[in-house]
């Protein structure tokens, strides 16, 4: 079985002149058929971040500190797992008609698409949930079966760790592109199989 993780980074609003609003925008797999060693290294990290700082709750690469993120990256690159990930340039989609849900659905398909093609074992996906609304969450679960016969789980991070694993990775490539900063792309190349862009 491999177990398909995937997680984004970036946003897909259009409104450059909104602070905050990025450039890329990209949607990283995280792929292995060992989900229990990253749930295990995810656990570790969280409980030395508590019992340094009494912290609860979940990793989250944004509120992370810079040796938690590199030790994590260290870490990750030992477990049996690879990663792809796909991303846009939104300055090329400007004149475009696609809404942001399409997009989204649309990048998620490219991904599976080439891990399909290249796997003969069976296939979970479980991808963290981008909405609120029930409803959005469900049109994502049928578009992607729709395309790729694969049925998708969505879970929140706190359900299911892998999920906060490849939030940091979706994270720590999203700076190579939107900041050139490749500080967490250099540990995290190893493990690196595929980096797409979706023109």
């Amino acid at each position: 079985m491999k177990y398909v993780f995937i997680d984004e980074s970036g946003d897909l609003g259009f409104n450059f002149s909104k602070r905050g609003t990025s450039r890329y925008f990209i949607v990283t797999c995280l792929c292995t058929d060992s989900p229990r060693s990253i749930e295990k290294l995810v656990k570790e990290t969280h409980k030395n971040l508590r019992k340094k700082y009494k912290m609860k709750g979940i990793l989250h690469a944004v509120f992370e500190e810079t040796t938690t993120r590199t030790k994590f990256c260290n870490k990750i690159i030992t477990k049996d797992c690879e990663v792809l990930m796909i991303y846009i340039d939104k300055y090329h989609f400007l004149n475009k008609k696609v809404s942001q849900h399409q997009l989204y659905n649309i990048l998620v398909t490219q991904l599976l698409d080439k891990i399909v093609r290249e796997n003969n074992s069976e296939i979970e996906v479980i991808t963290s949930r981008r909405e609120t609304s029930r409803s959005l969450n469900v049109n994502l679960k049928n578009y992607l079966y729709e395309k790729t016969k694969i049925i998708i789980l969505i879970k929140t991070p706190q359900e299911e760790k892998c999920l906060q694993a490849v939030d940091i990775i979706a994270w720590s490539l999203f700076r190579k592109y939107e900041h050139k900063d490749t500080t967490y792309f250099e540990i995290l190349k190893k493990i690196v199989r595929g980096e797409y862009e979706y023109l």
